[in-house]
């Protein structure tokens, strides 16, 4: 998950599990619904479908247990920051954040970072956002982690463009 400046979709629909005060917070903070055990059945029977994203708070974990067959990715997660205790943060980035994927068979990553709406700035600010999403998650072995950049359209052709000045410090002395 990738937090983006400018959205150009409408908002995540995130399910907030959690107790206490993170209550009260999730809700301050945008979260769709509060989950509770009897969500947690509604999900396990089919009955509820309509969110997007799942985040807990460590303590919910437990009670969590019965969905992880059937959620499978979108079960929450400490390694894609989807369990936690800062709620604030999570829902930030699961309401307002795009999915990437890098897929390993031909290491590439497909994802949208706006729509032809945004002006050429904004669509920038996206992709140094994702590039930057994607660099802080590399393997140490994984070598040179980007080689090319390619931009396009719905229908139209691909272009490359120079994205080494959007490399963080980091990942860029790495590759090197």
């Amino acid at each position: 998950m990738a937090a983006i400046p400018h959205k150009f979709k409408a908002s995540n629909k995130v399910i907030c599990f959690a107790e206490g005060d993170q209550v009260t917070e999730a809700m301050n903070c945008g979260a769709h619904m509060i989950g509770d055990e009897a969500l947690i059945n509604q999900i396990l029977n089919d009955e509820f479908t309509d969110y997007d994203y799942i985040v807990a708070s460590p303590s919910m974990m437990a009670g969590l247990l019965p969905l992880k067959k059937k959620l499978r990715k979108t079960f929450p997660s400490s390694k894609r920051g989807s369990v936690g205790v800062d709620m604030k943060k999570m829902l930030a980035l699961y309401l307002n954040g795009i999915a990437y994927k890098v897929q390993t068979k031909i290491p590439h990553v497909n994802v949208a970072v706006g729509k032809l709406s945004l002006s050429n700035t904004q669509i920038e600010e996206n992709v140094k956002s994702l590039i930057e999403a994607v660099c802080t998650h590399k393997p140490p072995a994984a070598g040179p982690l980007i080689r090319k950049a390619t931009v396009s359209a719905f229908l139209l052709d691909g272009h490359q463009f120079k994205y080494e000045s959007y490399v963080p410090g980091s990942c860029e002395e790495e590759d090197k």
